[in-house]
């Protein structure tokens, strides 16, 4: 979050009011990122993100297929300058350890 308010106070108030309205509606935005169902990572970067446009808010996200047969979506949102490497990292592999358990 400290990343997010590490722009001027102008952003800083924006980036905080999407980041809250996104989480305060992740049960709706979870099913439409469901519907983009994808084999791998998908990397939205601010304004390209289909379902949730936000020029402050980048987000990694995966959709994967639990062995109960349910549905999970995965996703990490933060600031655009955020580390895509590692984050993509991070989600393929807590993907692979949820896909076998």
């Amino acid at each position: 979050m400290s990343e997010f308010f590490g722009e001027d106070e102008t952003d800083s108030r924006n980036a905080a009011k999407e980041i809250s309205h996104l989480f305060d509606n992740m049960e709706h935005y979870a099913l439409e990122f469901a519907d983009t169902h994808s084999e791998s990572v998908q990397v939205y970067i601010g304004n390209e993100n289909p379902v949730f446009t936000s020029p402050h808010i980048s987000m990694v996200l995966k959709t994967i297929q639990l062995p109960t047969g349910e549905v999970a979506l995965l996703l990490i949102a933060g600031p655009k300058r955020m580390s895509y490497r590692k984050n993509v990292a991070l989600l393929s592999a807590m993907a692979s350890i949820l896909e076998k358990t």
